[in-house]
C-alpha cells in the first residue's frame, strides 16, 4: 500500500511538471533504448553485462516531464519504470533492434537515445542441456549486429544519441574515439564516459556535439539525463543554452 501511494504521488507530480512544461520537445517523439542485452549459453547461464537501466530510467522520467512523448526499449535491468511511461521489454540484441526498427517504422520519432548496454559478442551456439559442472567448456562468441548503426542507417532523420563507453583510457583517447563514433553513425550527440569513473549514481562523462563542441560533466545521472535533453532541445533549436 505505502509503495502504491508513492507510485501515485510521483505519476501525479510527473504530470504537473509536463503540463508546465515549455520545452521545445514537447509532442515529440523520444525513443530511449536502456538496459543490457542477455543470451543464454543452456538453460541456466547466460552472458551479459553489468548495465541496470538507470541512466534510461532518468532520461525518460526527464523527457515525459518535458512533455515528449516518450517511449522505452530495455532489456533485463534492474529498476522499474512508472507505469505512466510506456515500456517494451526485450532480451538479446536482435530482439532490441527489432523493437527498434518497429517503432521507428510505426511511430513519430524525433530521436533515439541509444544509453543501452549493447553486447558487442554473443554466443555462436545454444546448449539445450545444462553443461555438467568439473568439466571444460569452451564457448565461441561471434559479433552482434550493431544496432546504432542499422538505426543511423535506415533512419537518417532520426536524431541520435550515442553513449561510448570505455575502461581506464586517457581523457584524450575517449574523446577521440567518441568522435569517431559521433562521425560513423551520424549522431547528433555522443556521451563519453570511463566505466572506471562511473561510481553508482555519480557519472562522469564528456558530451561531443557535430560542431565539435565538448562538455565535461561531473554530477548524478539524473543530472546527466537534464543535461542530455538540454542539447537535444539546442539541436532542435540551434542555440546554446
Amino acid at each position: 500500500e505505502g509503495a502504491a501511494k508513492v507510485a501515485s504521488v510521483e505519476k501525479a507530480l510527473d504530470y504537473v511538471i509536463r503540463a508546465l512544461s515549455t520545452s521545445v520537445l514537447r509532442d515529440r517523439g523520444i525513443l530511449i533504448l536502456t538496459g543490457p542485452t542477455r543470451y543464454d549459453l543452456d538453460p541456466v547461464r547466460y552472458i551479459s553485462n553489468k548495465a541496470s537501466g538507470k541512466i534510461g530510467y532518468w532520461l525518460a522520467k526527464e523527457a515525459f516531464q518535458r512533455g515528449c512523448r516518450v517511449k522505452v526499449i530495455y532489456g533485463p535491468g534492474t529498476v522499474s519504470f512508472p507505469e505512466h511511461i510506456p515500456v517494451v521489454k526485450v532480451y538479446t540484441v536482435e530482439e532490441m533492434l527489432d523493437a527498434t526498427l518497429r517503432e521507428l517504422e510505426t511511430g513519430r520519432y524525433e530521436a533515439a537515445i541509444f544509453s543501452a548496454a549493447i553486447l558487442d559478442f554473443k554466443p555462436a551456439t545454444y546448449e539445450e542441456e545444462k553443461v555438467k559442472s568439473g568439466t571444460e567448456w569452451r564457448v565461441n562468441l561471434v559479433p552482434t549486429v550493431k544496432v546504432i548503426g542499422e538505426v543511423s542507417r535506415r533512419h537518417p532523420d532520426v536524431r541520435i544519441v550515442g553513449f561510448k563507453l570505455e575502461h581506464k583510457v586517457s581523457k584524450e583517447e575517449l574523446i577521440d574515439r567518441a568522435r569517431e563514433e559521433l562521425e560513423k553513425v551520424g549522431a547528433t550527440i555522443i556521451v563519453a564516459n570511463d566505466l572506471s569513473e562511473i561510481k553508482g549514481e555519480h557519472h562522469k562523462a564528456y558530451l561531443i556535439d557535430r560542431e565539435g563542441r565538448i562538455q565535461r560533466f561531473d554530477g548524478e545521472k539524473a543530472e546527466l539525463a537534464g543535461k542530455i535533453l538540454d542539447m537535444l532541445e539546442e539541436s532542435l533549436t540551434g542555440r546554446p543554452l
